[in-house]
C-alpha cells in the first residue's frame, strides 16, 4: 500500500507522462528539441538520484579566474543552456557543494550594453570570448567538468567583470548592496 507522497508522485509522474507523450505525438514539434529536453531530464534526474552520494572533494579546489566547463542543462529563451565554459568568480573549497560562476560565450553581443563584458582570447581556447554578466549563477558542483587542462583568464578580465558588477548595482540604486559588494571584492570573493 502507497502512501500519501508516493500516491502524489505518481499522480504527477502521470501527468508529466501524459504531456509529454502529447508533445512527442503532435506532428509539429521540433522533435530535435524535445530529444534534447528528454535528454537532460533524465540527465537531470541522475543527477538528482545521486546528489547524497556525490563528494564535491573528488574534483580539485576551484580558484577565482579559472576557467571551466558546465552543463547548464537544457533551457528556455535565452538562458544558458548545454556545455559552456564559464569562469569561476569565487574561490570554492573542495568541500564546498556550489561554485559562483560567469557563463562565457563566442558569441559576441548584438547591442553591447554596460553588463558585457568583452573577455578576450583565452590561452588554450579556439574562440574570442564575451560574457554577460546577469548570467552571474551559483551551480552545483555535480555540472562541473574540468578540462584536463584548467584554463584561466588574466587579472585584468576579472577587474572589468567586478566593475560592471558595481556598475549595475549602482545604477539600481541599491546603496546596502554596494557596501556589500565592495567588501566583497575586497576579500576576492567576486
Amino acid at each position: 500500500m502507497l502512501n500519501e507522497n508516493q500516491e502524489i508522485c505518481l499522480q504527477e509522474l502521470e501527468e508529466i507522462y501524459g504531456l509529454l507523450k502529447q508533445i512527442a505525438l503532435e506532428p509539429k514539434t521540433d522533435h530535435k528539441k524535445l530529444i534534447l529536453y528528454l535528454k537532460w531530464l533524465k540527465k537531470k534526474t541522475l543527477l538528482v538520484l545521486n546528489e547524497k552520494a556525490f563528494n564535491p572533494e573528488d574534483l580539485p579546489e576551484l580558484k577565482r579566474g579559472m576557467v571551466i566547463l558546465v552543463d547548464f542543462g537544457f533551457n528556455i529563451g535565452n538562458e544558458f543552456g548545454g556545455i559552456h565554459p564559464a569562469i569561476v568568480l569565487r574561490n570554492s573549497s573542495k568541500n564546498s557543494p556550489g561554485v559562483l560562476v560567469l557563463p562565457i560565450s563566442s558569441k559576441k553581443p548584438q547591442n553591447i550594453k554596460d553588463f558585457h563584458i568583452e573577455i578576450g582570447k583565452i590561452v588554450g581556447l579556439k574562440e574570442y570570448h564575451w560574457a554577460n554578466i546577469m548570467h552571474i549563477v551559483e551551480v552545483s558542483k555535480q555540472r562541473i567538468i574540468i578540462p584536463p587542462e584548467p584554463k584561466n583568464v588574466e587579472g585584468k578580465v576579472l577587474n572589468r567583470i567586478s566593475g560592471a558588477i558595481i556598475t549595475q548595482i549602482a545604477l539600481r540604486g541599491k546603496k546596502n548592496n554596494r557596501e556589500v559588494i565592495e567588501n566583497l571584492l575586497s576579500n576576492q570573493n567576486i
